[in-house]
Parts: structure tokens; sequence; C-alpha cells
């Protein structure tokens, strides 16, 4: 069951730009695992498209590459955007202080939402019109038996989350303690809390994400 009718990103597309992402860093598969946490086999199953990861797997990933979720979950033919990165102030810094937004509107049709089936249940779906610094803004669907993280456990990253329930049941752990969420509900908590989420329920659950790394 998807969550809405629009461009997918395939495994081997969202592989290529991880790899991609990768590459730019100058990375090998196996220095990337090293960092994340998992195996070089995984690393480069994903790369080929042969598997999906995890939610955990991709944001440890995201995080470690530096690069926006978005950027991943982009149309085809999006080049992945890479977050600046310089040594030094250019010689003439511009007067005025640039925020990083538009004073524009940005606007993302939902039927222009790409999204991606990952590993264990959910699908994905950027809400962000473009490309903001250390922001995720997504819309997950956890299918019934769907969770973040595989065998039931647990990841933690710098930043900080928020989340509404639009409909079913998501389970939430936090450190030691658990949570029932149910459609209305809300939560915000910080990343660095060993945390992941599932639904054990025969219904679909659909949420609103929200993180930031300086949050």
């Amino acid at each position: 069951m998807t969550i809405a009718e629009g461009p997918s990103v395939a495994g081997s597309d969202l592989g290529s730009r991880i790899r991609q992402a990768r590459q730019a860093r100058r990375l090998s598969v196996r220095e990337l695992a090293k960092r994340v946490g998992c195996s070089p086999s995984l690393i480069s199953a994903v790369e080929r498209g042969i598997t999906k990861p995890s939610i955990s797997t991709l944001t440890a990933v995201v995080t470690e590459l530096d690069v926006p979720m978005e950027s991943l979950l982009a149309p085809q033919g999006r080049p992945i955007e890479q977050k600046a990165q310089s040594e030094q102030p250019p010689a003439d810094p511009p007067q005025q202080v640039a925020t990083g937004h538009s004073p524009r509107a940005g606007i993302l049709k939902s039927a222009d939402r790409p999204e991606i089936h990952i590993q264990s249940g959910v699908i994905a779906q950027s809400l962000l019109p473009s490309h903001e610094d250390d922001v995720d803004f997504c819309i997950y669907a956890y299918e019934p038996g769907g969770a973040s993280v595989a065998d039931a456990q647990v990841i933690r990253h710098p930043g900080r989350e928020y989340g509404v329930v639009l409909a079913g049941t998501l389970r939430v752990q936090l450190g030691f303690e658990e949570y029932e969420l149910t459609e209305g509900d809300s939560i915000a908590f910080s990343s660095t809390v060993p945390h992941r989420f599932w639904n054990d329920t025969d219904r679909v659950a659909r949420v609103i994400w929200f993180s930031g790394a300086s949050l």
C-alpha cells in the first residue's frame, strides 16, 4: 500500500545515489560500512539495488555522508546535493548574511512527491520542496509489521525529532520506555536518545516526521 500516487525511487536509483555521495566523500565501501556500523556486503548490496536499507541504515548513511534525505529521494535526474564545505571564508564576503531560505514560499504538489519503499516495511516520502541544511521533513507509512529498525534494534544520532500520527497506531521506544501513539497524537524528543518505531497492528500507520541536526 502506497501513501500517494507520486514518482517512486527504485532501489537501483537510491543505491546509485548513495554510491555517488560516497564517492564524492572519497570513502570506500568498507570505510562507510565501518562508520555506519554494518557490513560492507550490505552497503554493496544497497548500492547495486539488490536490497533496500532499513530506516536506521538510511539515516546513518545520510548522516555520515552529510547529504539531505530528500536528495536520495529526489526524482530521477536531479543531482545529489552535497552540503557546502569550504576550508576558508571567501575573500570578499557579501554584506548581507544569507539565511538559506528563499523569501518566496516553496511548494511541492502531492503528486510530485517521490517515495521509496524501505526494507523494513516502511514507505517514505520527502515533503521538502527544496533542500534545507540539516533538516528532514517526511511522511512515512508503516505497513503492518513494519519497523524503523529490524530485529528490535535502536538507533541514536544528533538532532531533535517531531512527529504526528495521521492514521493508525505507531509504537515508539525511547530509551527503556515504550509509548503507543494513535491518530492525532504527537511526540518530540532528542535524537540522541536510543529510539525505534514499529507498527504491530493490522492497519497501516501514517505519520508526518520532522527532524533536524541543529534544532
